[in-house]
């Protein structure tokens, strides 16, 4: 439901992450890809996590999706912004909506 021009039970994170991949969607004239450069160091389920972190989750959202504890959940995303050298939730939801580059 939008009220006031934000969708109500939207977190911050969710409505930046869609902002911004409507941002590059318009500015590149395609959806975003998810490129290969970022995950080729993260297990399967790193990836999985990843992904799904990036499209706004929370650490609840994604146990539930993945059917994982919260407390996996927390593992992993530490590993991957460990492999992936980036300082927090949004930087690694850039890296994979390919906003920023991915880091070696």
């Amino acid at each position: 439901m939008l009220q006031g021009g934000l969708w109500i039970g939207e977190s911050l994170m969710q409505r930046l992450v869609s902002a911004t991949s409507r941002v590059q969607a318009q500015a590149s004239g395609a959806a975003s890809a998810v490129g290969p450069s970022w995950f080729k160091d993260l297990t399967d389920r790193e990836k999985e996590v990843a992904t799904t972190l990036a499209a706004g989750a929370s650490n609840k959202e994604i146990a539930r999706a993945l059917g994982i504890t919260e407390r996996t959940v927390k593992a992993h995303v530490g590993a991957i912004l460990e492999k992936l050298h980036v300082r927090d939730r949004l930087q690694l939801s850039l890296v994979v909506n390919g906003q920023a580059p991915g880091r070696p």
